[in-house]
């Protein structure tokens, strides 16, 4: 009788065992559900911060390329009327078509890297 009653004792240890490891398995998956969520949260956050900031470039290459064909017609007109313009003048023109390309340059490369 004592032999029965030593196996019986041996599996309830099992099964406390069993239930402890239940019990720990299922604390490591609700963290590992947390921080999925958090994750997931801040992926949602950062793909709306990156929409803004294409929206955004999209925008300011649309505006410059604007504004760099403006900056060729004023070159144009300028190349066209050289002997009405006085030389500062044309250097400005040619000085701010210049950086306005540049500017554009380097948007377009933010835009498609």
């Amino acid at each position: 009788m004592k032999r029965r009653g030593t196996e019986i004792s041996e599996i309830n240890e099992i099964i406390k065992r069993i239930i402890e490891q239940i019990s720990s398995s299922k604390e490591m998956i609700v963290n590992i559900i947390d921080n999925v969520k958090k994750e997931e949260a801040e992926l949602i956050i950062e793909i709306k911060q990156l929409k803004d900031k294409i929206a955004e470039t999209i925008k300011e290459v649309d505006e410059l390329e604007k504004l760099d064909k403006r900056m060729r017609q004023s070159l144009s007109e300028v190349s066209s009327k050289f002997d009405k313009y006085s030389e500062k003048d044309i250097k400005e023109v040619y000085d701010k078509a210049y950086e306005v390309r540049l500017k554009l340059i380097t948007k377009r490369n933010e835009e498609n890297p």
